[in-house]
């Protein structure tokens, strides 16, 4: 039986501000309602709140261009693997 992880703490007001920032530079997104929930610290949450349709799908567009690029990354370091070992040069 596989077992959990338990999560670090993390606290809410970097996570949110490092979505903020992630999003921002993936394109410019905003979610003007992202914040710290206060009303329960001791749970650290964060509010992500409501947001447009378009703005989810450039957000769900941008994640999974992300997967894209690290599978494509992933293909590629297998393949220099390969060829090293089988003797050949990149």
């Amino acid at each position: 039986m596989a077992t959990r992880k338990k999560p670090q703490p993390v606290d809410p007001h970097t996570a949110t501000e490092s979505l903020r920032t992630a999003l921002w530079k993936a394109g410019r997104i905003v979610l003007p309602s992202l914040t710290v929930d206060h009303a329960s610290p001791a749970l650290g949450l964060v509010v992500l709140g409501s947001a447009r349709a378009d703005v989810v799908a450039r957000i769900a567009d941008e994640l999974a261009r992300a997967r894209r690029l690290v599978d494509e990354v992933a293909a590629l370091e297998r393949k220099l693997e390969e060829a090293r070992q089988g003797g050949l040069e990149p």
